[in-house]
């Protein structure tokens, strides 16, 4: 008698404890740490988008500069400018860095959405799987194996629940305090290196209305090739640096991916997996 009184206090408790969390649940907010996670996205995928378009602006100058050659001969004079083998490795440099740069936007895009879909598991939900797993109260073996599985489920989802606006805001945390002064300088940088896309491109269809026509006269195409070529003095100028800060670019926006895409996925794959192999026997 003594023991079928303390096994009803036992479940009773377990009862209420259980219908007391379902209770917390279901009245938490569904959109957790959203409304901070959508600025973070926006501002981010802004701000990697414009140092984007600054690499492939640097990797466009290289490539007309690389691709300029003139040869002007009426009235006997020849002259011509072939830059392409000094530039090639900045431009494969450029192009590589340009790739890093998509991985890294291609991750962040990833992010919002798996934050998305872990929106549409509920706390609601969870507090229903919670409440059901109760079933394991009952003499039964097999059901109280499977509402101990099912409470095991419940706390799996919800540590997943918890973890993916954890890992936004770590993120966020490693953009604001790590990535992104450092990435805007070097952005800043960069534009001060490399010569101006737009003035590149517009001498470029110069030589070739030079090629085509020659009532520009000597002169004339000897002034543009005079322009060309000091853009290209300030690239080779600035050549070494322009190089180290492309590097540091790289750098930082790969430690940002291995961040993103390996060490906190890998954390929170390694805590549920810790949390699985648990035993559960609380029915």
């Amino acid at each position: 008698m003594e023991k079928n009184i303390l096994n009803l206090k036992s479940k009773v408790l377990k009862v209420s404890y259980i219908l007391m969390v379902a209770a917390i649940l279901f009245f938490i907010p569904g959109k957790l740490y959203v409304g901070q996670s959508e600025n973070y996205f926006r501002d981010t995928l802004v701000k990697s988008g414009l140092m984007y378009a600054s690499i492939r602006g640097t990797n466009a100058v290289v490539s007309v500069l690389k691709e300029s050659e003139f040869n002007v001969e009426p009235g006997g004079l020849g002259v011509t400018l072939a830059v392409g083998e000094l530039l090639d490795p900045l431009d494969d440099l450029t192009e590589r860095i340009s790739t890093i740069l998509v991985y890294s936007i291609v991750a962040l895009g990833t992010q919002e959405i798996l934050l998305q879909a872990g929106e549409l598991l509920d706390f609601k939900i969870i507090s229903v799987l919670l409440i059901l797993s109760l079933i394991g109260l009952s003499k039964n073996t097999i059901l109280k194996i499977f509402g101990n599985g099912m409470l095991k489920l419940t706390f799996i989802l919800l540590l997943l629940r918890f973890l993916l606006p954890a890992n936004v805001y770590l993120n966020k945390l490693f953009y604001d305090g790590f990535l992104a002064q450092k990435a805007e300088s070097y952005r800043e940088s960069l534009s001060y290196l490399v010569p101006d896309e737009e003035n590149i491109i517009d001498l470029q269809k110069q030589e070739n209305s030079v090629a085509f026509d020659w009532t520009f006269g000597i002169s004339n195409a000897t002034e543009k090739i005079d322009s060309l070529k000091k853009e290209y003095d300030v690239l080779k100028k600035n050549f070494t640096e322009i190089i180290s800060t492309l590097l540091s670019i790289g750098s930082l926006y790969v430690s940002g991916f291995l961040f993103q895409v390996l060490f906190l996925p890998f954390m929170s794959i390694f805590i549920i997996y810790q949390l699985y192999r648990i035993p559960m026997s609380y029915y």
